[in-house]
């Protein structure tokens, strides 16, 4: 467990978290804000991308980021992972 969360609050954000990554129920609204930040990272992770290739990078982010309902990340090509509670390979 984290230090100084609440076990009812990250229980929540799991089970809400597994709706949707397991069987795509969205529990959430995607909002401007996340708009807006997933077409910033997006740009900046592309960036990076053709600077060290052809390495591949992991870019870790709340679960919700995972969305990606514009398809802001789509030309990345990425891999998704809901890795609470599992090992993960590559």
């Amino acid at each position: 467990m984290l230090l100084g969360s609440d076990q009812g609050t990250m229980g929540r954000e799991k089970a809400m978290a597994r709706l949707f990554l397991e069987k795509g129920i969205k529990t959430f609204r995607y909002t401007e804000e996340m708009r807006l930040r997933d077409r910033h990272m997006s740009e900046r992770i592309a960036h990076l991308v053709k600077r060290h290739a052809p390495s591949r990078p992991a870019h870790i982010c709340g679960w919700q980021h995972l969305c990606d309902p514009l398809g802001l990340y789509a030309a990345l090509y990425p891999k998704k992972a809901f890795i609470h509670d599992k090992a993960l390979c590559l």
